[in-house]
């Protein structure tokens, strides 16, 4: 069987949001079946296209490029979105040649497509009369019809401050909920991250008569946490908050009502605490870096995540969209080290109960009284680091999340449903298991475009 995994980026190593998911599910799929990688980029993306090309695994059968020329202005994506045309976010306008170069004669049993944009380019293909391949996965992660109302709730919360594309995207919501409802009817199977998004994915699609598969295999958690020794139910304890931000760029804004909003109550009842912020630092000489509390200590970005869960006391994740599963806060799950957190980012978490497995708050008030007290009593800390551990320990591995996805995908294409995806099948064995033998790809790689 033949699979073409299409995505914008080589995600090996995995830097960011979207690439995490991409690189453990394209090496799951590339270990079950044939794969090749196909990345969609823009002029800007090409040159990192050839440094990456380095780190793809050689399990993985070829890597192809596809040169997307879109030139359309946002406000041109957006008045054909309105229009109902396609959602501004697909990838659109490639070159024909290039396109029947690829699926002329397209070898494929499945396609794979992730992030959601990319399945422009089978609304392209559909346009020149061409078909990538029989069945059409599509890696969504989360619903879009909830990210653009979430990013309204985001700008409503007064936590981002003015944000003239969450506004955008708030207002368009209507929008995007009819054409989601379409393009998912043109899909086979759905994988999204969480039960919630799940549901959310069924509600989206109603009772319309086509409906995908919708399977729901979230990101793994960290079995290197399980490794942390949570050392701060015992008094004396160093009193330390970990706070996983940004602190520059689009998601900053959420760190500046933390930073000025929450913390200086809590450095008012423990002026002994101490703040660690690890992810992205500030530019030097920025407001942001001029304006960080003394006892703030800015790690950037830790290699040793072990180290940096058994030296904090708790941990705090102040954002308030709930799409897809956020990984910082199930991190801190899995560590052991007692969470604050918001009822929006606790639903993402399958059978989190707030109160028992981690404290939930949405006010200033609320989130500083919550890390006070947990600050001032080792024994709740002791409680919510069992509790929260327990919770952690029923969210899949990556493994098993990745099976969940080779056997869907073995489903949609009816092949037999006793090969064992913990077992991955490789090339050379693919006659034993039943599975038909790969063609010879006759494809040749594309070359990037100057």
């Amino acid at each position: 069987m033949k699979i073409l995994f299409v995505t914008t980026a080589i995600p090996f190593p995995p830097r960011q949001g979207v690439e995490l998911p991409n690189a453990r599910i394209a090496e799951a799929l590339s270990q079950a079946f044939e794969l090749d990688l196909l990345v969609i980029t823009k002029n800007e993306e090409e040159k990192q296209l050839h440094e990456r090309q380095k780190n793809v695994p050689k399990s993985i059968h070829q890597t192809l490029h596809l040169h997307c020329r879109d030139q359309r202005s946002t406000r041109a994506k957006i008045f054909q979105e309105i229009q109902l045309k396609a959602p501004s976010f697909f990838l659109q306008e490639y070159a024909a040649d290039d396109l029947n170069q690829l699926f002329l004669d397209s070898p494929y049993d499945a396609v794979w497509f992730s992030p959601v944009g990319c399945l422009g380019l089978l609304q392209a293909c559909q346009q020149l009369g061409l078909t990538i391949a029989p069945q059409v996965a599509l890696g969504c992660n989360d619903v879009i019809t909830t990210t653009y109302f979430d990013s309204l709730k985001e700008w409503l919360s007064g936590r981002m401050g003015f944000s003239r594309q969450r506004l955008l995207q708030g207002l368009r919501t209507g929008v995007i909920l009819l054409l989601e409802k379409r393009y998912l009817q043109q899909v086979n199977l759905l994988h999204v991250q969480t039960p919630l998004e799940k549901k959310r994915a069924h509600w989206v699609l109603g009772n319309q008569a086509k409906q995908p598969q919708v399977i729901a295999a979230q990101n793994g958690r960290k079995r290197l946490l399980e490794k942390v020794t949570y050392q701060s139910q015992c008094a004396p304890a160093a009193k330390r908050v970990l706070y996983m931000t940004h602190l520059q760029g689009g998601r900053a804004k959420e760190s500046v009502w933390f930073l000025e909003r929450v913390w200086p109550k809590v450095i008012q009842t423990h002026p002994d605490a101490e703040l660690l912020l690890a992810g992205t630092p500030p530019l030097a000489n920025s407001d942001m870096a001029r304006s960080l509390p003394p006892e703030a200590q800015v790690l950037g970005y830790v290699e040793d995540l072990v180290a940096l869960y058994s030296s904090a006391t708790v941990a705090v994740v102040p954002i308030v969209h709930s799409t897809g599963l956020i990984n910082r806060a199930l991190d801190a799950l899995v560590a052991g080290v007692p969470l604050v957190s918001t009822p929006a980012v606790l639903s993402t978490i399958a059978n989190c109960e707030p109160g028992r497995d981690a404290i939930a708050a949405y006010s200033a008030t609320d989130f500083s009284q919550a890390i006070c007290t947990l600050l001032a009593n080792p024994e709740q800390r002791k409680t919510y680091s069992i509790q929260g551990r327990a919770l952690a320990q029923q969210q899949p591995t990556w493994q098993e999340s990745t099976n969940a996805i080779v056997s869907a995908l073995r489903e949609i294409c009816h092949l037999e449903k006793s090969a064992s995806p913990a077992s991955p099948v490789s090339q050379e064995s693919s006659q034993t298991t039943g599975e038909k033998k790969p063609k010879e790809r006759s494809t040749p790689s594309l070359q990037p475009h100057s």
